[in-house]
């Protein structure tokens, strides 16, 4: 080839572009009409089963499979603008309220546990609705908070305590162990469904894999069908993908209505949590220090010295400040012999002057003090925790 031949072929391209271009404008105002419809019937901008019939259709339209990889990619572009254009028309009301601009420089690059599908993705898309954020998904949490500390992500979303099985140790432990806070919480309801491949029964179930915390939550379910073998895997919606993706009908997960409808499951038995009201309080993460004029509650972790009346003294910081301590748990410490440190959350803000005393108190007496955060409560739901 030589330059002649190039030059025409980049015409060629150009002119393909700008097709591609009219094309693109065609489709975004199609994609004006239906923010309008949802915006209308309050409907959320993120559907997983449209955007997963949208891939699967353009995967068939590919003619030579050495483009198809391009082509899902771009597609996954394309979708990606549609919701950032629909986020832009509809007034999220819940989006606004927990703006993170509000605390500082804004969280463009959010990371969380698990894959699409999962609580911790839900949790992401209602705290961050109607901005504009790219989404990372990541193995464990410590991957996560990794992610924040070291700059590859502005926040990250962990699960930390749940109403029906109490707090998450490992993430408490993370956050103690890490210079991130807490900036942002956001309550998910969490109603827990076993699924398989489509066509498979009941009787056909031999293994069933979630996270451990589906499990417990899901006893009484569990202990009616003891013949199953349960495999903790880590995490519920990844669970269902790979049940998904083995397509053997002995296998089952516990996951999301979400996930199920996201990997193509058939639900066996819905609402399998023993507590109907079960919810899962996530919090967003930052590293370094975040200030927040509107923030009304803090999340500190004590460490208490094996002495008599070491709790009562330390409590007595918050009685006697006039201030509501909203939840307390504690954990042993890590080589410590009948040691504790004790996870607790109170109502206030720190630049508060009965705050600072409360927190001025609890440095004499406890032998580790830190401050975990200091945020805004969600209000949206009020969970029995």
């Amino acid at each position: 080839m030589d330059h002649d031949e190039l030059k025409k072929i980049r015409i060629e391209i150009d002119r393909t572009n700008r097709s591609l271009i009219s094309l693109f404008e065609r489709r975004m105002e199609l994609v004006r009409s239906v923010a309008e419809y949802k915006r209308e019937r309050g409907l959320p901008v993120y559907d997983a089963a449209r955007e997963k019939e949208v891939i699967e259709q353009c995967s068939g339209w590919v003619r030579d499979p050495e483009y198809r990889g391009g082509c899902l990619w771009l597609m996954d572009k394309v979708m990606e603008a549609s919701r950032r254009y629909e986020n832009e028309k509809i007034s999220a009301e819940e989006g606004a309220r927990h703006r993170a601009a509000s605390a500082g420089t804004p969280y463009r690059r959010v990371g969380y546990q698990g894959v699409p599908g999962s609580y911790s993705h839900q949790a992401l898309r209602g705290y961050f609705s109607g901005q504009e954020v790219s989404e990372s998904s990541f193995k464990l949490f410590g991957d996560v908070v990794a992610a924040v500390v070291g700059g590859e992500a502005d926040c990250g979303v962990l699960p930390i305590e749940n109403s029906s099985t109490g707090g998450i140790l490992e993430v408490y432990d993370l956050l103690r162990k890490n210079d991130c806070r807490i900036v942002g919480e956001k309550i998910v309801k969490v109603d827990h469904n076993l699924m398989a491949v489509k066509g498979a029964r009941m009787e056909d179930i031999r293994v069933v894999y979630s996270h451990p915390q589906g499990f417990s939550q899901c006893a009484e379910f569990f202990g009616g069908h003891r013949e199953w073998e349960l495999v903790p895997y880590f995490n519920t919606a990844r669970s269902a993908k790979m049940v998904s993706e083995e397509k053997d009908m002995t296998k089952a997960a516990v996951a999301s209505r979400e996930a199920a409808e996201l990997y193509g499951l058939e639900i066996l038995a819905p609402r399998i949590n023993f507590n109907s009201r079960n919810y899962t309080r996530f919090v967003i993460i930052a590293a370094g220090d975040r200030h927040d004029d509107e923030a009304d509650k803090i999340t500190v972790v004590i460490g208490l010295r094996h002495e008599p009346g070491s709790l009562c003294k330390a409590l007595a910081c918050f009685y006697d400040n006039g201030l509501n301590l909203t939840n307390i748990e504690s954990r042993p410490m890590e080589g410590g012999s009948w040691e504790y440190f004790f996870h607790m959350d109170f109502s206030g803000h720190l630049k508060e002057k009965n705050v600072a005393r409360a927190v001025a108190e609890l440095k004499k007496n406890t032998s580790y003090l830190k401050i975990l955060g200091n945020y805004r409560a969600d209000r949206g739901r009020q969970p029995a925790f």
